[in-house]
């Protein structure tokens, strides 16, 4: 019981409501095509600057799998970067 304090932040925190996009004037449906396009555009950039199975095998199996890994993660961090930036250049905030 004495773990509980620590824990209920944690638990709060990770059921609030997931963040929306808003924009003056913009119903759902044209918010969904947004969102799609801004989606497209940061998966394409994404995997511009981090190809699938660019990794360096110069390092044997365990070099190749750690560079995918990182890829991943840097291709999913770029990838929602360009996808906020687009949902904010097109006249969206957060809400």
């Amino acid at each position: 019981m004495r773990g509980l304090p620590l824990i209920l932040p944690i638990v709060v925190a990770a059921c609030t409501t997931p963040t929306r996009w808003t924009k003056a004037g913009a119903d759902d449906a044209v918010t969904v095509k947004d969102a799609d396009q801004c989606q497209a555009l940061g998966k394409e950039e994404a995997q511009r600057r981090y190809p699938y199975m660019a990794g360096s095998g110069a390092y044997g199996p365990t070099g190749m799998v750690l560079s995918q890994q990182q890829d991943d993660n840097n291709r999913a961090t770029v990838q929602a970067s360009v996808f906020n930036e687009c949902m904010q250049k097109k006249g969206y905030t957060r809400t």
